[in-house]
């Protein structure tokens, strides 16, 4: 039923966005002290997780292909904005107080995993009902 495929769908797509912000912020974020790339690897992981959910079967049907190019779009035109907002302020005061310590750090990373799986939840799972031929 629709309960046993949501719970069979958290830890796939949850460990793309985890997994993607992580790299981000032990790759980039923490070793730098910085949330330059904090608003594009949203955008990334929302892509991310979106194509996933695309590619996890070959067969789909015309609705699950349009909402999942909506998803990217939107994701595409939000990262852009933000990006280019980080670009030309160089910073953004709400992290200011949190770059002093890595598990305080990791929470803002933290709580971009869970508001980006929350977010395209719907987009996987409506890509996680099989096509009917």
């Amino acid at each position: 039923g629709g309960i046993s495929v949501l719970l069979g769908l958290a830890p796939t797509y949850g460990a793309v966005a985890f997994a993607l912000q992580w790299a981000f912020f032990l790759l980039h974020g923490w070793p730098q002290q910085s949330e330059k790339y904090y608003d594009a690897s949203g955008s990334l992981t929302h892509a991310a997780v979106v194509l996933a959910a695309l590619i996890a079967d070959p067969v789909r049907a015309p609705r699950q292909i349009v909402v999942g190019m909506f998803a990217i779009i939107w994701c595409t035109r939000l990262g852009t904005f933000l990006f280019n907002r980080i670009a030309r302020d160089a910073k953004d005061d709400r992290f200011t107080a949190l770059k002093g310590s890595f598990w305080r750090f990791s929470i803002a990373w933290n709580l971009q995993v869970a508001w980006v799986f929350l977010l395209q939840l719907p987009v996987v799972i409506a890509n996680a009902i099989p096509v009917q031929p």
